[in-house]
């Protein structure tokens, strides 16, 4: 998926978004799984962990229980986080 982006929006369980530059979890998703992209932004639900090669932003509403990897990470007020952070 190189260069493309994902959204889900629904119950996911997996390994997502290996190699799309963005991937986005929607307010209505609940993702189980380990997420690796360019970008990943968050307004719902995941247990896993999130590694970006630019960005991670956890909206306001959203549920992270993993750990973060990425240079810049931005925890919106309101946001629900519970890992550890890595910021190469």
């Amino acid at each position: 998926m190189q260069g493309s982006s994902l959204t889900i929006d629904n119950d996911f369980e997996g390994d997502a978004g290996l190699g799309a530059s963005t991937v986005t979890i929607g307010a209505t998703g609940r993702v189980e799984a380990d997420i690796f992209a360019q970008t990943i932004e968050v307004s719902g639900s995941v247990t896993g962990n999130l590694t970006a090669t630019d960005a991670i932003r956890l909206r306001k509403g959203s549920t992270v229980r993993g750990n973060l990897r990425s240079r810049r990470i931005h925890i919106e007020d309101g946001a629900s986080f519970e890992g550890r952070v890595d910021m190469d």
